[in-house]
């Protein structure tokens, strides 16, 4: 089983899934092979359903083990700081991204 940050909500995958391409958002990505589970990151991305597999094609992955939790909130505290002290609405911008990625990752480590 795969479960994926869609567009739509967290999304579970099966063998046997209809075949479905799935907008991805930042996210955990989990992947369950027996009693193991790995953890990703993704930043963005699609997800291609098939019926005997699943193509997971992100722009950025992680895996949520490597991650540094400590530099995280750093970045999250940067971004905000850019964005509450923006001066004009495309730095507003840049840093709002930072802080909507910084956040979910935030959120999935939280769920590690």
């Amino acid at each position: 089983m795969v479960v994926i940050p869609a567009a739509t909500g967290e999304m579970g995958i099966v063998p046997s899934h209809v075949p479905t391409v799935a907008q991805m958002i930042p996210g955990m990505v989990s992947v369950f092979t027996g009693e193991k589970v790995e953890k990703y990151f993704v930043s963005s991305g699609y997800t291609f359903i098939h019926p005997d597999r699943t193509d997971v094609c992100a722009a950025e992955a992680v895996k949520l083990d490597d991650v540094d939790v400590e530099a995280v909130k750093s970045q999250l505290a940067q971004c905000e700081s850019a964005m509450a002290g923006a001066s004009n609405e495309k730095d507003k911008a840049e840093a709002q991204i930072g802080v909507e990625l910084y956040s979910a990752l935030t959120s999935a480590l939280a769920r590690k």
